[in-house]
C-alpha cells in the first residue's frame, strides 16, 4: 500500500512491513511518483525472479528510493537523469537513515 510521503506499507501472509518515505529537502512535483514506485518494485522482483519476503521488501525499498526521484523534478526528468550509481547510492542512503 502505497502512502505517498509517508511511505508504503507491505502486508504479506501475517507480517506487516512498514517503509517510512526517503527523506527530501524539496518535493517539485509528486506526479508519477506512484508509477515509479510500482515500476520499481516489480522490476526489482523480476531481476531477482524470485518472491521470498525478504526480496520482496528490499523491492518496496526500491519503489521507495525510485518514487524519491521521480518527486524531485518535474514529469520525467528526475527518473531520466539517474543512473544504477545514483540510485544504489540512495539505496545506501536509505539504509543509514533507518538504521539504529
Amino acid at each position: 500500500m502505497k502512502k505517498g510521503e509517508h511511505g508504503s506499507l507491505l502486508f504479506f501472509d501475517d507480517v506487516i512491513f512498514p517503509s517510512v518515505a526517503f527523506s527530501l529537502e524539496d518535493i517539485v512535483d509528486p506526479t508519477g511518483a506512484g508509477d515509479s514506485f510500482a515500476g520499481a518494485m516489480i522490476g526489482y522482483l523480476a531481476s531477482k525472479k524470485s518472491t521470498n519476503l525478504s526480496d520482496i521488501k528490499k523491492s518496496v525499498i526500491y519503489g521507495n528510493v525510485m518514487g524519491s526521484f521521480a518527486v524531485e523534478r518535474f514529469g520525467l526528468d528526475g527518473l531520466l537523469c539517474t543512473n544504477k550509481k545514483k540510485i544504489e547510492a540512495r539505496i545506501q542512503q536509505y539504509q543509514k537513515m533507518i538504521d539504529f
